[in-house]
């Protein structure tokens, strides 16, 4: 990719920390037609990059509990 890339991608900022997901806003210029790929590849070394360090990606959760059947002395 690197023929493609015009301007090295600048990261700018943690756009936004939410409770299943961070944005990352980043800059760069690419020739026309190659952004999608060199974006999934930014991507993918970003996320190679929080691996090796450790740092877990947040994913949503529920806890779901089941009622019990009510015992005879509660009916």
């Amino acid at each position: 990719f690197r023929s493609d890339v015009l301007e090295p991608i600048v990261f700018l900022r943690v756009e936004a920390l939410n409770e299943s997901n961070v944005t990352v806003k980043a800059f760069g210029k690419v020739r026309p037609g190659t952004q999608w790929d060199i974006a999934g590849d930014f991507r993918r070394r970003l996320k190679a990059e929080f691996n090796k360090h450790h740092i877990p990606i947040p994913y949503p959760s529920a806890i779901v509990r089941e009622a019990k059947d009510p015992t005879p002395e509660e009916e």
